[in-house]
């Protein structure tokens, strides 16, 4: 098993421990299959939507324009010759579907070597599962991203949280959605539904809640999730800062 700590947001304070197994954030790194993912990645998200028309979808008669010879021009046929303006394009595209195919397996695989490197370059961070700051208090969000060089110019930081955070219902409940989505420039939000392996890779820190990381663990190792409520708790308790601060007086 593999230790990992959970963070409590905004103050980032470890607050337990997790164990997950080691092969999901120790893989070793491999070039080859990252690419075969992020192309993979990229072909589903081409909207191949890009449309010429051709001679038959021309509107004009089909009439030759000159007769063949004795005019002294060059041999012409209709109008909807691609080489005239205004007729058809020759070996244009056509709507068409550009995704491909990759095994399931490999791209799980992709994915835990994308979390292993971040988690390896301590660029990656577990924090609990609710993720706010107080209502009124939008410059603590700013605070933090200059105290722990989350945002611009480090490159922005990645939010990765649990679909249940995007409701409506509890969308505008929670302040930290709705100024966090101000902060372009520092930071962006991901649902872990949508959450891809090319996110893992481009953003300057990753942060991922306990929720989407047990999605995550689950649907990528093929395994029951460690994060799970049970009645042995895997989670070692760290004591709080106010904690720590009145033990010492």
């Amino acid at each position: 098993m593999l230790h990992l700590t959970r963070y409590k947001f905004p103050s980032l304070e470890p607050t337990s421990i997790l164990q997950v197994p080691k092969h999901f954030l120790q893989e070793r790194f491999r070039r080859d299959i990252l690419h075969r993912a992020v192309v993979y990645e990229a072909d589903a998200d081409r909207q191949g939507t890009a449309s010429t028309k051709r001679r038959s979808e021309i509107n004009c008669s089909g009439k030759k324009l000159y007769r063949q010879k004795g005019t002294g021009y060059a041999r012409v046929g209709d109008a909807s010759s691609p080489i005239r303006k205004g007729g058809a394009v020759a070996h244009g595209p056509k709507p068409r579907d550009f995704s491909t195919k990759l095994q399931s397996q490999v791209y799980d695989m992709a994915m835990r070597v994308a979390l292993s490197y971040r988690f390896v370059k301590d660029d990656l961070m577990v924090l609990e599962d609710l993720v706010d700051i107080p209502v009124g208090q939008s410059r603590v969000l700013q605070e933090i991203i200059l105290q722990h060089q989350l945002g611009h110019p480090y490159g922005r930081s990645l939010f990765v949280l649990h679909d249940e955070f995007f409701q409506p219902r509890n969308a505008k409940q929670n302040n930290f959605l709705k100024t966090a989505s101000t902060q372009g420039k520092h930071m962006q939000l991901c649902s872990v539904s949508e959450f891809q392996v090319r996110d893992a890779l481009k953003y300057g820190k990753l942060f991922i809640d306990s929720k989407a990381m047990s999605v995550l663990l689950e649907k990528h190792t093929r395994r029951p999730s460690l994060f799970a409520p049970s009645t042995t708790s895997t989670a070692t308790t760290y004591p709080s800062a106010s904690t720590v601060a009145n033990g010492s007086q």
